[in-house]
């Protein structure tokens, strides 16, 4: 008999629901496993002072993007994300809260805090509050099902923070937070003449600009990816109803930054376009990519306008390459926005993403959202370029298998068609007004 409640037929399809679903959470998330040796991402030292030349920007990242772990390790890494989850005591408690009001009154109580009349450090600034507003106000999870042993995500629970503690202090966090990111708001001039990163990056001469089979480790950035019929073909899968084209990644970024994702075979433009209209919508049984196909995610800063609309930026905060010598086994490379090197136009601000290096609190390696600074002892990450190839092979397959969206209406046969960034940008900027911490923001923001 069916059960209502959760729409499984029997246990038997329950238990097989839970083992594919405990399957692609670990595939995105930590290990449980803690270490002895010290971790590397966290250094031991004594409480810094503040300087009082310090301005009030510096303040406000040293409140809500440098903590200290049980230990009293500081956590301080140069990435994409806020150091906390929604659920985790800081910066809603204690001294850390305390911490966060005054910087963010600090900066309310000057004229441009220290960014200046710059628009790329305002714009950075507001990206990196708005990062911080969001985790406080909750994530947007997947609902799923399974259907013929494959998980299937049916929706979105956007049950915002409704559940959470604290939301007296999250409240007056977040309206100073709107009220810091208005200040800072860029008009749609500013926007528009923001850097195209990836092409300084490209100028620089930074990266090799294909790949080195004599070198297969060394990361690639293509300096034709955004010249026309250079073979680079935005796609998305147009059997999805939202029209989002990296969903996992757009829902764990709350809309806050805009994806696209490319294609290229070695034999060019017409050859990859012909790829997608033999392959589109029809069963994937046998499909193989030809060696030398890559496969290029790109993730684009979002910001807010003074008119209090979402604008999509030329800055991109990160770059991820899977690159199939074979065909069928991939080669990641990955880069990400370092704010200091954008500051000073050092290759384009991109930071080529090390064999070693990991994380606490990006996508790649915590998507189940755990605040391991909050536990005791070490956890044992996996590197994060390592998640990349782990988490799309062991749900996909490999090869043009791990392209696919991985949970989309058709997983079987996903029709996979050419895009173009206006369309996804118009869809993913419409995904982003429906959710919860976006009618909070601007409810706030009036």
């Amino acid at each position: 008999m069916k059960n209502r409640s959760d729409g499984f037929k029997d246990d038997s399809q329950r238990l097989r629901s839970r083992e594919l679903y405990m399957k692609f959470a670990k595939c995105l998330t930590v290990s449980a496993i803690f270490l002895v040796d010290p971790f590397t991402m966290l250094r031991v030292c004594a409480d810094e002072p503040r300087s009082n030349t310090a301005s009030a920007t510096d303040l406000i990242y040293e409140a809500f993007f440098k903590r200290k772990s049980l230990a009293g390790q500081i956590y301080d890494l140069e990435e994409l994300e806020p150091p906390f989850q929604t659920s985790s005591k800081f910066p809603t408690r204690g001294d850390s809260y305390q911490r966060a009001v005054t910087a963010l009154d600090r900066f309310l109580s000057t004229s441009v805090g220290g960014v200046g009349e710059d628009p790329v450090r305002r714009a950075v600034l507001q990206r990196d509050l708005w990062a911080v507003f969001c985790t406080l106000a909750g994530s947007v999870e997947p609902r799923r099902s399974v259907f013929n042993d494959q998980v299937f995500v049916t929706g979105l629970e956007d049950v915002g923070d409704t559940d959470q503690s604290y939301r007296t202090e999250r409240r007056v966090l977040q309206k100073k937070l709107i009220k810091v990111m208005r200040q800072i708001a860029l008009t749609a001039a500013e926007v528009q003449s923001l850097p195209d990163n990836v092409s300084d990056a490209i100028r620089s001469s930074a990266f090799p600009r294909q790949f080195n089979p004599d070198m297969p480790t060394r990361g690639f950035l293509p300096s034709d990816l955004f010249e026309a019929n250079s073979g680079w073909v935005a796609y998305r899968d147009v059997s999805r109803g939202d029209g989002l084209v990296a969903p996992s990644h757009t829902r764990f970024t709350n809309g806050r930054s805009f994806f696209q994702i490319f294609l290229k075979l070695p034999g060019g433009q017409q050859a990859t376009l012909g790829f997608l209209k033999n392959f589109g919508g029809r069963s994937q049984e046998g499909v193989k990519f030809p060696a030398g196909t890559s496969a290029l995610l790109l993730q684009r800063m979002v910001v807010i306008g003074s008119d209090g609309l979402p604008k999509i930026t030329p800055i991109t905060e990160k770059i991820k390459i899977r690159h199939f010598p074979d065909g069928e086994n991939a080669q990641a490379f990955s880069w990400i926005l370092h704010r200091k090197e954008l500051f000073a136009n050092r290759r384009g601000g991109l930071h080529e993403v090390k064999e070693e290096e990991k994380s606490l609190f990006s996508f790649e390696t915590n998507e189940t959202k755990v605040d391991y600074l909050e536990m005791t002892g070490r956890p044992d990450v996996p590197n994060t370029l390592d998640t990349c190839v782990k988490c799309h092979n062991d749900i996909a397959g490999s090869g043009y298998h791990t392209i696919r969206s991985l949970f989309g209406p058709r997983y079987a046969t996903p029709d996979i068609q050419p895009t173009t960034a206006k369309e996804s940008g118009e869809n993913a900027l419409k995904w982003l007004k429906k959710t919860y911490s976006w009618g909070l923001l601007q409810g706030m923001w009036e």
